[in-house]
């Protein structure tokens, strides 16, 4: 069981780091900067990947699936509050669509699984088979995760530094 809570960790890591990646893809190519409000969604992304992250580092601990919904509460309720922003008729959304909803719509709905996905998790999670695992072994998925989260996580704090500075972000 313990290798199938590790496993799903990594494959939830890896779909967010994914997410991350394909925002910056499509903003590199259609040269489009992102907001404020998807600079925070990010990071709440990214607060979901540390919590998986911690989970594979020092074993799996319902404090870490905490840690993932809070990240997950917070940044859905930063991409409701861009989606509300732009509802009103005669508002345009901020960025092109992508397969007819905008980014911070696929935010919101990438939240709201993450969000089932890490209950689930919850639920997975027996304390009995968690007491004596005082060693975590690294295998090679959970190696590359690492690897690709860091990378991840890196090169949006480089970006978001050139692109704000120190000061508040300006969209």
């Amino acid at each position: 069981m313990k290798n199938i809570e590790k496993n799903l960790n990594c494959f939830f890591i890896l779909a967010l780091c994914s997410m991350i990646l394909g925002a910056f893809i499509y903003q590199f190519i259609y040269k489009e900067a992102p907001c404020p409000l998807c600079l925070l969604q990010r990071l709440g992304m990214i607060a979901i990947i540390c919590a998986g992250l911690l989970n594979l580092k020092f074993g799996i601990k319902p404090k870490f699936y905490a840690l993932a919904l809070i990240g997950a509460l917070s940044g859905a309720a930063v991409s409701i509050r861009q989606i509300l922003l732009h509802i009103a008729p005669n508002s345009t959304p901020f960025g092109s669509p992508m397969m007819g909803l905008s980014l911070y719509t696929w935010a919101f709905i990438t939240f709201v699984v993450s969000i089932i996905g890490v209950s689930f998790l919850l639920f997975l999670y027996d304390p009995k088979k968690h007491q004596n695992s005082e060693k975590v072994i690294m295998n090679k998925l959970t190696k590359f995760t690492f690897a690709f989260a860091f990378i991840i996580v890196s090169s949006n704090l480089i970006y978001t530094l050139f692109h704000c500075g120190l000061g508040f972000c300006e969209g």
